[in-house]
């Protein structure tokens, strides 16, 4: 027991020991003092500001007529317009398409977990491509011919909401309009883009 108790009070910290531990007063107009540093606020040039080399304006704008009138709704059919114009150029579009859209709702009933929590009704909806040559056009979020895609109604939102690659995280897609039994929305947006290659 001797020899634990003189290891344990040589291990313990001497009066000498924590006095030299001790940091010294700070100095609030020292700038040495031990809680004192720089912040260095200078970033460098990265070119993330520079000016796109071209402008993309991007509309998508339709509407969902639903049946039958005046509901419960179990059906959509409508249509989907997209235009994307390069640099203002109205008069020569990078991008026309025209969609026909189809759907049937989407329930608890059919499918347990599918619907949309905070949508009025949901829907699986078919587009299907009547006009156009996707391949001009640049939204990466387009959808594609014969593509199936959940959405849902969200009255409150005022938004047709996209259950997002089938996640179940909805996502809000189209700010919308409702009377009585149609729906029409539009989306706009502008974005820095490539110019166009020359031929």
């Amino acid at each position: 027991m001797l020899i634990i108790a003189a290891i344990l009070q040589g291990c313990a910290p001497s009066k000498a020991d924590s006095d030299t531990a001790a940091l010294p007063p700070l100095d609030s107009d020292s700038a040495t003092a031990p809680d004192s540093f720089r912040i260095d606020t200078f970033l460098p040039d990265t070119d993330l500001n520079e000016i796109p080399p071209a402008t993309l304006s991007i509309t998508h704008s339709g509407a969902w007529a639903l049946s039958p009138n005046g509901g419960p709704w179990t059906s959509v059919t409508g249509a989907l317009s997209v235009l994307e114009v390069l640099d203002g150029d109205t008069l020569a579009p990078a991008c026309e398409l025209e969609f026909s859209l189809t759907g049937q709702s989407v329930s608890e009933d059919t499918c347990p977990g599918c619907a949309c929590p905070t949508c009025d009704v949901t829907f699986d909806v078919l587009h299907y491509l009547v006009s156009g040559d996707p391949s001009t056009c640049r939204d990466p979020e387009l959808p594609e011919d014969g593509e199936r895609r959940r959405l849902g109604w969200d009255e409150g939102q005022q938004q047709i909401l996209l259950d997002w690659e089938g996640s179940g995280v909805w996502m809000a897609w189209y700010p919308g309009d409702r009377i009585d039994d149609q729906i029409d929305f539009l989306y706009e947006a502008e974005v820095g883009t490539e110019a166009l290659e020359e031929e």
